[in-house]
């Protein structure tokens, strides 16, 4: 089981229309629940427990002292154009803690019905667990994910047509993106236990691609990895709730 403890985060009131959705995934996750609160007058009847009003402190308490394997709170919508000069406060907190698990709640989001899992790894690395994670989370909304991987082609044609022709660079291209697909493919056997499963290829590169994507066929949680290339441009660019795993 990867998920055992749950913490959700009480911010302000709107954050109580959560509620029953979130008791839902504790139980079809298997998993322990547990209310913190950053504001004392909000307990929901005492069971949440109030550690300090500073949402930092309140995280590393569910990380340290209660071991969470998934905190979730709410992600603020922002001014697009206020993003270009202030750092919203969901990238800070993945950022601060960076190999933590995270659900960020988009305040207006009212159902979950399509979730996105990105896949943006080098070959050599080992990613089944993230995988299994997100599967696993998925299953619990009775959802059948689409895993999302994007191949940036044309990086790759610009370099290798300074050093080949054109055609040569098509052919190793294709057997690059050959080979890619074939690693994705076999890290999703081993994460699913060779169950099927839905895998997009997409073209372009990863940080902008995929959010675009989640973005155009009305994804409600695009899922990243903690350990994902260019945490902050995907953080920035995706515009759904965000599952850090």
């Amino acid at each position: 089981m990867v998920f055992k403890n749950i913490v959700f985060i009480i911010e302000d009131e709107g954050d109580l229309r959560f509620l029953l959705f979130i008791e839902n995934l504790a139980t079809k996750l298997g998993a322990y629940l547990y209310y913190l609160t950053i504001n004392p007058n909000l307990t929901i009847d005492g069971n949440a427990k109030y550690i300090s009003n500073n949402l930092e402190e309140t995280i590393s308490y569910a990380l340290n002292s209660i071991k969470a394997d998934l905190v979730i709170t709410h992600r603020r919508k922002i001014d697009p154009f206020k993003m270009i000069f202030l750092k919203p406060e969901y990238v800070k907190l993945a950022e601060e803690f960076s190999s933590a698990r995270f659900l960020f709640l988009r305040e207006d989001v009212s159902q979950i019905n399509k979730i996105g899992i990105a896949i943006d790894f080098e070959d050599e690395e080992n990613y089944v667990d993230y995988l299994k994670a997100s599967y696993e989370f998925s299953k619990a909304l009775e959802i059948e994910p689409e895993f999302l991987f994007s191949f940036n082609q044309v990086y790759y044609e610009t370099a290798l047509t300074k050093t080949h022709t054109e055609e040569e660079a098509k052919q190793i291209i294709q057997e690059m993106l050959e080979t890619k697909i074939n690693k994705v493919k076999e890290n999703l056997a081993k994460a699913l236990n060779g169950k099927e499963t839905i895998l997009k290829v997409l073209k372009g590169e990863p940080k902008r691609e995929i959010p675009f994507y989640i973005h155009e066929n009305n994804f409600d949680i695009c899922i990243i990895s903690s350990k994902i290339k260019n945490k902050v441009s995907y953080l920035e660019n995706i515009e759904v709730s965000i599952g850090i795993f």
